[in-house]
């Protein structure tokens, strides 16, 4: 099947028709004269015949091919259901069945960017900002802060998925950016954290390595004092 401009443009083209053969029918009844009336008999019924075995059967064949769009495409099953409805006059139950399944697509959507939202506070709150990415000085919050990437991950993903279905590509390529964006921030987040873990420790190490010294020396000096007290009694 063509996309979905293709057939739109297809089934406005099949419209246009329809209503000029509507309209030879109309104007045939103000023909008065007897031979004409004839032939534009003959002309009608050409077109009407055209229109039966070939711009119907196009628009049929359309209306089954929209099964892709039902379960890919709501908002392009929406929209080509009431191109096709208008050809005929009437709505087609296609049509309210994807405009209820992009509304409910739509209304989760929203919900998923509110939750985001709250998650990217708390990562935010958790975090500070560097540059073009962010950091964690708290190694308490290290794994918090990684759940809630995680989870934002998640909810980016599925808005993806939600707005590709719902024929919303230039809100899913969005999302695909900010999912990228991400996953850098993240990268960048678990490698200070490491460095920064490593240099943490170094320092403890350091540490306690100037107390181990300092309590043998004290040590020591003890011995010393004492063996010098005994010597020189």
């Amino acid at each position: 099947m063509k996309n979905a401009a293709d057939t739109g443009e297809k089934l406005s083209h099949i419209s246009t028709i329809k209503r000029s053969i509507n309209k030879i029918e109309k104007d045939k009844k103000l023909i008065t004269a007897g031979d004409l009336q004839d032939k534009a008999t003959k002309i009608l019924n050409y077109a009407r015949g055209i229109e039966k075995s070939e711009i119907d059967t196009e628009i049929e064949n359309i209306r089954k091919n929209m099964e892709i769009y039902k379960e890919k495409d709501y908002k392009q099953c929406a929209v080509l259901s009431k191109k096709i409805g208008e050809i005929y006059g009437k709505e087609l139950p296609e049509q309210k069945m994807c405009e209820e399944k992009y509304i409910l697509a739509i209304t989760n959507a929203t919900k998923l960017k509110d939750d985001e939202e709250k998650v990217r506070t708390e990562i935010d709150e958790n975090t500070y900002g560097v540059g073009t990415g962010r950091i964690i000085l708290n190694p308490f919050a290290y794994d918090y802060v990684v759940a809630r990437y995680d989870e934002n991950e998640k909810i980016y993903e599925n808005l993806i998925k939600i707005y590709d279905v719902a024929g919303e590509t230039g809100e899913a390529k969005i999302y695909e950016k900010k999912l990228d964006d991400l996953n850098a921030e993240k990268g960048i987040v678990g490698a200070f954290f490491m460095i920064y873990g490593a240099i943490v420790i170094l320092i403890l190490i350091g540490i306690v390595a100037r107390i181990f010294i300092g309590w043998t020396q004290y040590k020591r000096d003890e011995e010393e004092k004492m063996l010098g007290d005994v010597v020189y009694g």
